[in-house]
């Protein structure tokens, strides 16, 4: 191993992050390299022609924090925009964590602020020292801008590209200095998708494209219920068909795996083999597989009521949060104010169903891919063919759209598997079908909300008991902040057995918790007598003192960033609405205002829905979002992510339901299985409040206020309340 491939690799390789990641380049004898390319760190290299290559080592599904990353990257390094080149990295694990972890939860820019300004501005220094030795100039004198160093007395310049090999040669800082907000002209700009024209063009690849030499097709019929294994299929039968190569059988363990050891989300099925996708999805419409039996086939909507009725029976909770003495309160008070909110199980939809190609070797497995976290889908697709993450390479592709679901192993697992056993590169293609009814889901839920209230109507208690269809595992997904807090509060988590497999969706729980939270605030209000606005300013204005243990460290919240930071901003956003709707009202519109926020990990956004319903027929009219993300990097995008966020949130208030019976999966396609559509999308408009503070994260916070602010609007509208998704449509709404 080279001297400058260690450095950078050890330097990268835990979850610290050193400086020494961008030392100089060295020979295998420590003497700076003489050559004309700067490569100060893992991320970054500039040759001669001035050009910046930047490697991005996330995952775009979509999000454009390709763009973004890069955006920020350049803005700290003080290049020329139209002078970077970025590209996408496979994965490897000398990046470490940090620089290559997951791409989920709203936290790719958040997560990467930090060590891409770190990485750029000690690139920064070392150019702009170069620059003073070659003008002989003192270095607090020259500054970097626009992919040039330059002298701020004499104005003499010099590109970046003239810099290179003696940037090299440069020593490393100890520390650096970031750019001043108010020199920004990257950051804050709107920049177009830096994928654009190759999408427009059809260049960019994605996993579907993948083509390999001796590569074969494989569709696979996966058991309808999780845990089946197989009995028996007709091979020979389909064997016979045109095209078909091989029909077998697949296992989500491996005889050598301890079925224990075994983390993978993969179905056992059965796969067709073929050499192309079409004859392979042909002839496993003829496959006849028999599968094992499961107490999960009695499952059906019904039992699924009863085991909510038992659960709501069953004293037994795990604990989420607690502070004070909630269950003392309750049995001394004498009025109390209890409602319970419903989200059904609910599927990804994403438009590009999953994909995956790999070339199983005895000395290592080349991947081709779509993965939120590649890390952890190596570590499962490892055990489960006994093979350390260092076996593989990942060469992680973009995709269209994933909201979670790229964020597990199952497809690439069962490419894996193949190939080991095939002895040949395997493309595994999901149809809708099996995205749809086969895959994981959002957790059916039941939130249910009850407060003491006093004399004067202030809370004194509040109790949430959320109960959750989810493997035990799963419960870690209960949502435990929120913004309105007192003294007194207790979460509880009650398991319902577990129906169909749980996997992260996007807003993840923060989407049910404000279905319930801020339904049940708007609740509160009306039976205090309050303005449903006022009422949330009210709470957040008159908070108590938050306990010191609030909080865990995994879900990047902690009682400081909720008293310092989505405290404030959850003002902020109320504040503006409240202006927004004042607005309105003088403007004389004629249509019904419902309003709600909520956090997600330190964003803020709330939301005023215009809607009108006539005949049990709703309009949504215009879905305002307000939104406090800390600074925006790209405007534009960061609008775009938004809208994707309303018109996900919409379409889970209207259509989105998963329901099964004799523990199948009844939806199957966007026949039945709806999202919204473009005829019944409404007008929106986005609104970022002004910060310098570091940017929180955007794609995920517009969804979980969505369902809550148009149902309270519906309620204004109608006088009737709905405490339960979806609405079945926008055409007919069930308002009895």
């Amino acid at each position: 191993m080279k001297r400058r491939f260690f450095i950078q690799t050890v330097s990268l390789g835990s979850s610290g992050f050193a400086l020494s990641a961008t030392l100089p380049l060295l020979d295998v004898n420590g003497v700076p390299e003489k050559n004309a390319l700067f490569e100060p760190n893992l991320l970054m290299s500039l040759g001669e022609d001035g050009i910046v290559r930047f490697k991005y080592t996330r995952h775009e599904m979509g999000q454009g924090s390709f763009t973004g990353l890069t955006m920020i990257f350049a803005e700290e390094l003080g290049a020329d925009w139209e002078k970077i080149e970025v590209s996408q990295a496979d994965y490897d694990e000398k990046y470490g964590n940090r620089l290559y972890g997951n791409t989920g939860g709203s936290g790719t820019v958040r997560r990467m602020w930090e060590p891409l300004r770190e990485l750029a501005a000690t690139a920064r220094t070392m150019l702009v020292s170069a620059a003073a030795e070659k003008m002989n100039v003192p270095i607090e004198e020259c500054f970097a801008d626009n992919g040039m160093v330059v002298h701020k007395s004499s104005t003499e310049r010099i590109p970046f590209g003239e810099l290179a090999s003696l940037a090299s040669h440069q020593e490393v800082p100890k520390t650096v200095t970031f750019r001043d907000v108010a020199d920004y002209n990257i950051i804050g700009t709107p920049k177009k998708n830096l994928n654009q024209n190759k999408i427009i063009e059809g260049q960019l690849q994605y996993s579907m494209d993948v083509v390999i030499e001796d590569m074969v097709y494989a569709c696979i019929v996966r058991a309808p219920i999780m845990g089946l294994d197989v009995i028996s299929f007709n091979s020979e039968e389909v064997k016979k068909i045109e095209g078909v190569v091989d029909v077998l059988q697949v296992s989500n363990r491996l005889e050598e795996v301890d079925e224990s050891d075994t983390k993978t989300s993969m179905r056992n099925g059965v796969a067709v083999i073929a050499k192309d996708t079409w004859t392979a999805f042909e002839a496993a419409e003829k496959l006849q597989v028999e599968w094992t039996n499961s107490s999960l086939e009695d499952g059906d909507m019904e039992s699924i009521e009863n085991d909510l009725a038992m659960a709501k029976g069953n004293s037994a909770a795990h604990t989420i949060f607690e502070t004070g003495n909630v269950p003392n309160e309750f049995k001394n008070t004498s009025r109390t104010f209890s409602r319970t909110y419903r989200n059904p199980f609910q599927a990804h939809a994403l438009m590009e169903p999953m994909c995956a190609t790999a070339d199983y070797r005895e000395d290592s497995c080349e991947i081709w891919s779509s993965t939120q976290h590649p890390n952890r889908i190596l570590l499962r697709t490892g055990i489960v063919v006994d093979k350390p993450i260092g076996f593989f390479l990942l060469h992680n592709l973009p995709c269209g759209g994933s909201f979670g679901r790229r964020f597990y192993d199952d497809f690439i697992t069962e490419a894996v598997v193949l190939s080991k056993v095939l002895q040949r590169p395997v493309k595994v293609v999901w149809s809708r079908k099996d995205e749809v009814a086969t895959s994981g889901y959002h957790a059916l839920q039941e939130e249910e909300h009850t407060v003491s209230l006093g004399e004067d109507g202030k809370i004194l208690a509040w109790r949430l008991r959320e109960y959750m269809s989810a493997q035990t595992e799963e419960l870690q997904w209960a949502f435990p902040f929120q913004v309105y807090y007192n003294t007194q509060r207790l979460q509880e988590v009650v398991q319902v057995p577990f129906r169909l497999p749980i996997m992260a969706w996007r807003s993840v729980q923060a989407h049910p918790h404000a279905l319930g939270l801020e339904s049940f605030v708007d609740e509160l209000a009306e039976h205090l007598g309050k303005d449903p606005l006022e009422y949330r300013l009210e709470l957040l204005e008159n908070q108590m003192e938050l306990p010191k243990s609030f909080g865990e460290e995994r879900f990047e919240v902690n009682y400081n960033s909720v008293k310092e930071i989505l405290v404030p901003r959850a003002i902020r956003v109320y504040k503006e609405l409240s202006r927004l709707r004042d607005q309105y009202v003088m403007s004389n519109g004629e249509n019904t205002l419902g309003f709600a926020g909520h956090s997600f990990g330190p964003t803020f956004a709330g939301q005023m829905a215009e809607i009108s319903v006539e005949n049990n027929k709703l309009k949504v009219h215009k879905i305002t979002c307000v939104v406090d993300c800390g600074l925006v990097i790209n405007p534009q995008l960061a609008e775009n992510q938004i809208e994707g966020s309303i018109i996900w949130g919409l379409s889970a208030l209207f259509y989105n339901n998963v329901t099964i019976k004799k523990g199948v999966v009844e939806q199957s396609n966007f026949d039945d299985y709806k999202v919204l559509r473009v005829d019944k999308s409404p007008q929106m408009e986005v609104i970022f409040l002004e910060s310098e503070e570091a940017p929180s994260g955007i794609g995920e916070p517009g969804v979980p206020p969505v369902a809550p602010a148009v149902l309270n609007a519906i309620y204004k509208a109608t006088g009737k309340r709905i405490r339960k998704l979806p609405i079945l449509g926008i055409d007919n709404l069930e308002l009895a």
